[in-house]
């Protein structure tokens, strides 16, 4: 890493990030960046640019954690984690705070982000607390009992269901007898 210009590291990091589509190479080079003195200065940025999800948070942090054990972050990390954590609202949040060895409640509390207002504040304390909302996902609103046909004809109308989820479950969305239109025009989309 440190015979590649910082610049071009970085070019590549956001370009499998963004381009290809990408998720542990980037954050993985990220976490190479940190550890050279000559490639430090750009980690925040590019932290903050390749972090697209929420739950790449706390996986960098894992992957940073992975080799040296739990060495405190670096400033760059702090910051580049800060500036990513206000991305992500409280769907996003509920979504991917998981039960892992890191939680985002976690992350939130070694980077220090500063919430943009008084309702990302508020989502922030909910996270902290672990009482977030639910998210709207169709694993939650399956597993709550209601109606197989209902729950996916409201997620379909909503487009609340993403392309791979939607793929996924099209047997599924044929067998609890949704309207053949509706899916085609969420396919469509």
């Amino acid at each position: 890493m440190p015979k590649v210009a910082a610049e071009k590291v970085v070019a590549l990091a956001v370009e499998a990030r963004e381009q290809m589509k990408l998720r542990h190479a980037p954050l993985l080079l990220v976490r190479e960046m940190a550890r050279h003195k000559t490639h430090r200065a750009l980690v925040a940025e590019t932290l903050a640019r390749v972090i697209q999800r929420a739950d790449e948070l706390a996986e960098f942090v894992a992957i940073y954690w992975k080799e040296d054990g739990r060495v405190p972050l670096s400033g760059q990390v702090k910051k580049g984690l800060a500036a990513a954590f206000p991305k992500f609202d409280e769907y996003q949040l509920s979504k991917y705070d998981r039960g892992g060895p890191i939680k985002l409640r976690d992350v939130l509390f070694l980077c220090h982000a500063k919430p943009r207002d008084a309702a990302q504040a508020g989502v922030w304390k909910k996270l902290t607390w672990g009482r977030l909302n639910p998210p709207d996902t169709w694993e939650v609103a399956l597993s709550s009992g209601a109606n197989r046909s209902e729950v996916w004809q409201r997620l379909l109308a909503e487009n609340k269901l993403g392309t791979l989820a939607l793929l996924r479950n099209l047997r599924n969305i044929r067998e609890a007898g949704v309207e053949e239109e509706l899916v085609l025009s969420a396919l469509a989309r």
